[in-house]
């Protein structure tokens, strides 16, 4: 699964890049172009603007492409990683919910322990005589 994700994600980043070359390569032809000059006759400027409009089309082409595609990877690979990391998000909740239940078992039991002992102090100093404020060894 992650071997063709991966496989994906590269054949998409080629695709991008190549769609990045071919954007810089448009850009460096109409930088390229030689301006027309003014007295230009009207079939070489419906000419040019034939070219550039062709040259439109395409830049439009490629950077719809390149849109397209920047996302749809990014969003494939989100996804799958979601997929995959749910359920392990999942488990350490529940691993974290038991401990916490664990914990405050632990707490409680402690509680009745110091009762317990509380409880046998008492009786303890009740029945040999001794005060809780006057503990003294008796030999």
């Amino acid at each position: 699964m992650l071997s063709q994700l991966q496989q994906e994600l590269l054949a998409a980043r080629l695709q991008l890049e190549s769609q990045a070359t071919q954007i810089l390569s448009l850009e460096a032809s109409l930088i390229a172009r030689p301006p027309l000059p003014a007295s230009a006759s009207d079939n070489e400027k419906d000419k040019l603007i034939s070219e550039q409009a062709k040259t439109i089309r395409e830049l439009e082409i490629a950077v719809g492409g390149y849109e397209d595609n920047l996302g749809e990877p990014l969003r494939a690979v989100r996804e799958d990683v979601e997929k995959e990391w749910v359920g392990k998000v999942e488990d350490e909740v529940k691993k974290r919910k038991e401990s916490e239940q664990w914990a405050a078992e632990v707490v409680k039991q402690l509680e009745k322990e110091k009762q317990v002992r509380a409880a046998f102090s008492s009786v303890f100093f009740f029945w040999f005589g001794l005060v809780a404020d006057d503990i003294r060894l008796v030999v």
